[in-house]
């Protein structure tokens, strides 16, 4: 008996020592696995193609160049674990690269052809299972671009936007209704970014793209794709391509990646919109617009305006709920009794007439029922596909479709004659409108592109075809349009506020559109009230801003507020002409070669380190640098000059440039403005 017990104890000691021993090897393999990828063994470790090198033992991929790194990322954490092996090899072709997990995805990349500086990059995943994800590390560089956003910040640092389809919003009613969590893209954005390391990034468009921005301060700009999301039409591939270009600096890798990758447009808007102010309704008459009242307004603004300074001509843009319903193509008779008669009184005070109008139609107005085989359907039934509005619920025009963008252009041109309408603003036309799992008679593999397709075929309409603004923007860089700022508020904050204003007017400019339009001045209210005026040192500030802006557009006027305000009113508009000769310039240069308007303080010292990160002054041309006070309360703010001698033309000294101004005095009536001075040869 004890003979067996001892038998027992020694076979339970070597089973716990085999059990042992069999765990610590099991994590031995784990921790190696996690180490060490199987593809030392049996697949391809790192390689390099152009100026692109995979390291796939650590999941990470680098832009090098003369040895040193201007770009880091890393891989789907899928493949850090699976073997890649080449796929149709072409060992004769260093600028060319196939790589292939099986079961998962390829990747492919190009050193373009031409170009010493352009690297192409496509995943194409095998299996709907897989997402394919590059992520580019935001350290050790500063990043610009992207597009309007609800947080707007210049440069993108301590920016935190969590994973979203990559598509235009209109800003205004996504933050009122759906209430997102965090950060979200707005009204106007491009597939661009560009570095101060001389990087700059294309993602195609045809990817259905999702991005995020340092979640959880991961410091990653993340791509990834996924077609199955309800943005998205279904059934597409979840291939991911983007393009990487590098050259010596911000500004040149930016020239490089403007004449590959925007089309130019072949002429500029209208100059008069810059030279006459616009006068708009919104939100001024957002409940409360009658025929009386409006007339009487507009009488005044003119007679006031007039009475300050000379000016032949003004701007009037009819804009909110003036129609009767949308999608009736009318001026509505009951708030108007005699609408003609009111275009014609317009008219004979001076103004040019403006009308914002929309694509969508409401469920309610006459042309829903009989011309509802016009509008984007939904995939998944047979009802039709209605999205909620400011006003109510709407379908949206499907300018894919020939005989239903025809219909639209038709009733525009017709509505505009009979009124006797100069140019149009079109809004509302986010892809947020279109429905979930939409349907349209044309292609819109990227959602976006159903506004490039809006605007092109808009683009003619009006007696002055180049009077033409739009709120909403994707790749229509080719029109010759302002473009508006999405519905700022009232307040002074990042969030959508006057310290967004000048982010997003540099963030649009370096995206092709350079006659940007700063919302009305004031903001448009904010959520829950828009009928009384806005603050009146935040309407001071932000009228400062707007005076040296491309259009400045009113709808609270400084008569609504007190002398005082008049008086800083009447001088900057005194001012505003004084500086349009350089306006008109600039106008000039983005015509010529694609150039900002209102350009960031990099653009004339791409290396200046200050210069790269300044987000609260901006540079009209080359030759005037404007630094507004963009906080209530202030009277003391720090200025910085980059390259050059600048005149201060508050104080008459020279300033050296590549020099900060500390505590600079600055009253509630002033803006510092500083004048590029060149010195007389002796």
């Amino acid at each position: 008996m004890r003979q067996l017990r001892g038998r027992t104890l020694r076979l339970l000691k070597i089973g716990c020592f085999c059990f042992i021993f069999m765990i610590v090897v099991w994590y031995i393999a784990m921790t190696l696995k996690k180490r060490v990828t199987p593809m030392y063994a049996s697949g391809v470790v790192d390689t390099t193609v152009g100026h692109i090198r995979y390291d796939f033992s650590t999941g990470m991929f680098s832009l090098i160049e003369n040895g040193e790194t201007y770009v880091q990322g890393l891989l789907s954490e899928t493949l850090r674990y699976t073997a890649a092996l080449e796929c149709r090899p072409d060992r004769n072709n260093p600028n060319y690269l196939c790589l292939r997990w099986h079961r998962y995805t390829d990747l492919e990349v190009r050193k373009l052809k031409g170009s010493d500086q352009c690297h192409e990059i496509t995943w194409k995943p095998s299996s709907r299972d897989f997402l394919p994800q590059d992520c580019i590390s935001l350290r050790g560089a500063i990043w610009y671009g992207g597009g309007e956003m609800y947080d707007q910040k210049w440069p993108l640092r301590d920016v935190s936007i969590p994973l979203q389809p990559y598509l235009p919003n209109d800003l205004m009613y996504k933050t009122k209704y759906n209430k997102p969590a965090g950060n979200i893209f707005g009204n106007v954005i491009e597939r661009f970014w560009l570095s101060t390391k001389g990087v700059g990034i294309v993602v195609d468009s045809s990817v259905p793209l999702f991005v995020s921005m340092n979640t959880s301060n991961s410091n990653l700009l993340c791509f990834t794709t996924n077609s199955d999301h309800p943005r998205y039409p279904a059934g597409q591939s979840h291939v991911l391509k983007y393009t990487i270009c590098k050259k010596k600096n911000i500004k040149e890798v930016y020239e490089l990646m403007q004449k590959r990758h925007f089309e130019s447009p072949k002429d500029k808007p209208s100059l008069d919109l810059m030279q006459f102010p616009v006068l708009s309704t919104i939100p001024r008459f957002e409940n409360n617009m009658t025929q009386g009242v409006l007339l009487k307004f507009v009488k005044k603004f003119k007679d006031d305006i007039q009475k300050a300074l000379s000016i032949k001509k003004l701007f009037f843009e009819f804009d909110g709920l003036f129609s009767s319903k949308f999608g009736n193509f009318d001026i509505d008779s009951g708030l108007f009794p005699n609408a003609h008669q009111v275009c014609t009184t317009l008219r004979e005070y001076g103004y040019q007439i403006l009308v914002s109008m929309t694509p969508l139609i409401s469920k309610d107005s006459k042309n829903f029922d009989t011309k509802s085989d016009f509008l984007v359907q939904n995939s998944n039934t047979e009802q039709l596909a209605l999205v909620k509005w400011y006003y109510g619920m709407v379908g949206i025009v499907d300018v894919t479709n020939p005989e239903a963008a025809r219909w639209f252009h038709s009733k525009l041109s017709t509505m505009m004659k009979e009124y006797g309408i100069d140019g149009l603003k079109l809004y509302a036309c986010e892809s947020n409108y279109l429905p979930p799992n939409h349907l349209s008679h044309g292609s819109l593999t990227n959602p976006g592109s159903y506004i490039t397709n809006l605007l092109s075929l808009v683009s003619n309409l009006g007696q002055d075809k180049q009077l033409l603004q739009a709120t909403c923007a994707y790749k229509s860089q080719k029109h010759s349009m302002y473009v508006q700022l999405g519905r700022k508020e009232s307040k002074w904050g990042e969030d959508n506020g006057l310290q967004s204003v000048i982010p997003a007017v540099l963030t649009l400019g370096i995206l092709g559109y350079p006659f940007v339009i700063p919302d009305v001045v004031g903001g448009s209210g904010s959520h829950g009230n828009t009928t009384s005026p806005p603050n009146r040192e935040l309407y001071i500030r932000w009228l400062q801003i707007a005076t040296f802006m491309p259009v400045l557009k009113f709808s609270y006027v400084p008569w609504d507020y007190d002398d005082k305000v008049v008086d800083i009113a009447v001088k900057l508009l005194k001012r505003r002409q004084e500086i349009m000769r350089l306006l008109i310039n600039a106008a000039k240069e983005a015509e010529t070669n694609g150039s900002p308007i209102i350009r960031p303080l990099w653009w004339i010292d791409p290396l200046d380190p200050y210069a790269l990160t300044v987000n609260s002054e901006f540079m009209l041309g080359n030759d005037l640098l404007v630094a507004p006070v963009v906080h209530p309360g202030v009277t003391k703010i720090d200025i910085y000059l980059p390259e050059g001698h600048w005149k201060d033309n508050l104080k008459g000294q020279v300033h050296q440039g590549k020099h900060w101004l500390r505590d600079y005095e600055v009253t509630l009536e002033q803006i510092p403005t500083f004048s590029k001075h060149k010195f007389l040869a002796k």
